[in-house]
């Protein structure tokens, strides 16, 4: 509500951004492609909009559109908001690479619910039973005391976050 723009997704693998006002379709994006590549056979399954950062000023606020995937996958692909602090309703996606792409590690099932307890944290909810936290803050601030960390070891290598798809330099 708060950049103008709703989301929804349909078993084609399309995300639509709507706006609010008009309830127009102002933007679509298929993270999973067109039928085509090893993931053709995932669609969305569930998408939200999320502020990643919160700056005081209102044109470096950084909003992106997040969607889980029907096996597991997470998308993730940055807004072009304006500068009042709506989405731009004839260009909805930014340019910037820095933030596009799937995110690691995958879920091992459907990603059935995606939420937001605070700015630059989201959480996604799997059909394999597990929620997975992400850190999606596009700003990196040195003197920000983040206070605790808390990691969970279980010995599998392939745990470690890493993006692919990305473009440029990643300030994630």
């Amino acid at each position: 509500n708060e950049i103008g723009c709703g989301v929804a997704t349909t078993t084609s693998g399309t995300v639509f951004l709507f706006s609010l006002d008009e309830g127009e379709v102002i933007g679509e994006w298929t993270p999973f492609g067109k039928g085509i590549g090893k993931r053709k056979r995932e669609y969305a399954r569930s998408a939200m909009i999320h502020k990643n950062d919160d700056q005081s000023d209102t044109q470096d606020a950084v909003w992106s559109v997040f969607c889980g995937g029907s096996e597991g996958s997470l998308y993730q692909r940055k807004l072009n908001v304006d500068r009042i602090g709506y989405i731009d309703e004839r260009k909805p996606f930014a340019k910037d690479e820095a933030l596009r792409g799937r995110l690691r590690p995958s879920h091992s099932d459907a990603i059935l619910d995606l939420a937001s307890p605070a700015t630059g944290i989201i959480l996604s909810g799997s059909q394999d039973g597990t929620i997975r936290v992400w850190d999606t803050s596009y700003y990196k601030n040195e003197d920000l005391d983040t206070g605790v960390i808390i990691s969970v070891d279980d010995g599998k290598e392939d745990d470690e976050a890493e993006y692919d798809d990305v473009g440029g330099v990643d300030r994630r």
